[in-house]
């Protein structure tokens, strides 16, 4: 697989964005129920993940 060059990473495209608002949204809210639970430490996969550009 080819490497990435930092410009990849520079600029958000909308989807991106708005991708990262609700996992934001929703994990913090999570956390605080799975940590109430018990848990010392969470994990975040994200199984929705393309390739990249």
């Amino acid at each position: 697989m080819k490497k990435k060059s930092k410009s990849f990473y520079a600029q958000q495209t909308a989807q991106s964005r708005v991708k990262a608002e609700i996992i934001t949204k929703h994990f913090t809210s999570r956390a605080k129920i799975i940590s109430g639970a018990g848990a010392t430490k969470i994990v975040y996969i994200d199984l929705w993940a393309g390739r990249g550009r």
